[in-house]
């Protein structure tokens, strides 16, 4: 999927968390910006007439032209870290309280998940790992889960 198709469909439901986003170290991720929002992110499961509609919840940067070039880690606080939580629960068995507080167990939790996939496991949430992570969808019609699916699954 090309990053300028999830671009034109951003505004679906965007949840600015600005104000209560804050980072409190520079990790090697420290050119990008923090994720200050949250998103509902729209898009199509198949193809031609028989594609459906799903959305789907991830952290995002709502003032730059390709949202997902954002970053969060240990310090980080509102509600694209609980976007973050949620989907380390429904799609990997986390078990965090999605409480939007990137702490330690966030951290490790996702450096679980990121050595799963063969990434690099610094427990950072980047574009790398917004690319391998699979995140929760729901189908736009009636809100029933549609199983978990990563941006590189989609392409």
């Amino acid at each position: 999927m090309h990053i300028s198709r999830w671009a034109r469909t951003v505004a679906v439901a965007l949840v600015v968390a600005g104000a209560t986003t804050v980072a409190a170290s520079a990790p090697a991720s420290a050119a990008l910006p923090v994720c200050n929002a949250a998103a509902w992110v729209s898009d199509i499961k198949g193809h031609g007439q028989f594609g459906r509609e799903f959305r789907r919840y991830q952290p995002l940067r709502n003032d730059v032209v390709h949202f997902n070039q954002c970053y969060l880690a240990v310090g980080t606080r509102g509600e694209p870290v609980r976007a973050l939580q949620v989907a380390l629960n429904a799609c990997y068995s986390r078990g965090l309280v999605a409480d939007g507080i990137y702490g330690t167990k966030t951290r490790d939790a996702l450096a679980a998940v990121q050595r799963s996939l063969g990434r690099t496991a610094d427990g950072q949430f980047g574009p790398d790992t917004e690319y391998w992570m699979r995140f929760p969808d729901y189908w736009s019609s009636d809100g029933t889960f549609a199983g978990c699916e990563s941006s590189w699954e989609r392409r």
